[in-house]
């Protein structure tokens, strides 16, 4: 069975999730089929806004969109490996790239100016004034709207992948990475105390007091007060299974919980 790379959702009856050779399957709320993606490329990256608006990336340069009936490939100016993919708007998306990033305006996407051209593996936005980037050797950088600035944190000194990036505002923000988990509280980063070292590969939240982490680890949740490992709901077997254990998780917003992993793991926590 294929590993799953990324899980993504309009709602709880619309969720998408890709994985190597170009596989890409869809849940209507009753059962996961297989959607023609017209690559074989590896994907690894999905976002969107809506049912008729999805975004997918990965090796070789590969971006695809989803409009509600097909899969269709779009120029990428930068060719990149793309890692991460999100967005504010339907016209206002970035691509975290093994090259750099990218944005599409509506249009096309383009090489954004003045970003870094390093290798990123994850972005993410609270507005067009705020959004951050992370990536391979420790690398974070953050845009105010103006400027691109390299930001320090507890881990700048060394050479460490930074994997994804989540927030529920400005102020709340969190990082995930190799063997870290990370906050940002509007001044500055911190380090999360008594966190297992292992490789965390996403987050998400439905609220500053409910955040999801996932990694080799398997799955760990954020309560508002402290961190604490999940391995399994009463329905569900547990969770956490190595090597790889889990790479992908999306929250809905409300209360429900996507976690995608190796072997072809997809779990659906909550209602």
């Amino acid at each position: 069975m294929k590993d799953i790379r990324h899980v993504w959702g309009s709602s709880t009856t619309d969720v998408w999730a890709v994985s190597d050779a170009g596989l890409i399957l869809h849940w209507d709320g009753t059962a996961w089929t297989q959607v023609p993606s017209g690559t074989t490329d590896w994907l690894v990256a999905l976002w969107g806004t809506s049912s008729t608006n999805v975004w997918a990336g990965g090796s070789g340069g590969a971006i695809l969109h989803w409009n509600g009936s097909a899969w269709s490939t779009v120029a990428n100016p930068l060719g990149g490996y793309v890692f991460d993919i999100f967005g504010l708007a339907a016209n206002d998306v970035w691509a975290a790239q093994s090259t750099g990033l990218t944005h599409w305006n509506g249009t096309s996407w383009s090489i954004v100016p003045g970003a870094p051209r390093v290798f990123l593996s994850g972005v993410w936005a609270s507005s067009d004034t705020d959004v951050w980037v992370a990536g391979q050797n420790s690398r974070l950088y953050h845009y105010n709207g103006t400027t691109w600035t390299a930001v320090t944190h507890p881990y700048s000194s060394g050479y460490y992948l930074l994997s994804a990036v989540w927030g529920s505002r400005r102020d709340d923000v969190w990082l995930v990475g190799e063997g870290m988990i990370m906050h940002w509280d509007g001044a500055a980063w911190y380090d999360q105390p008594s966190i297992p070292y292992h490789q965390f590969n996403g987050v998400c939240g439905n609220a500053a007091n409910d955040v999801w982490a996932v990694g080799t680890v398997g799955v760990m949740h954020w309560d508002g007060t402290a961190w604490t490992q999940v391995y399994d709901s009463p329905d569900i077997e547990p969770i956490n299974r190595p090597p790889l254990g889990q790479t992908s998780v999306w929250c809905d917003g409300n209360s429900t919980v996507w976690v995608v992993g190796a072997t072809g793991n997809i779990i659906r926590h909550g209602p």
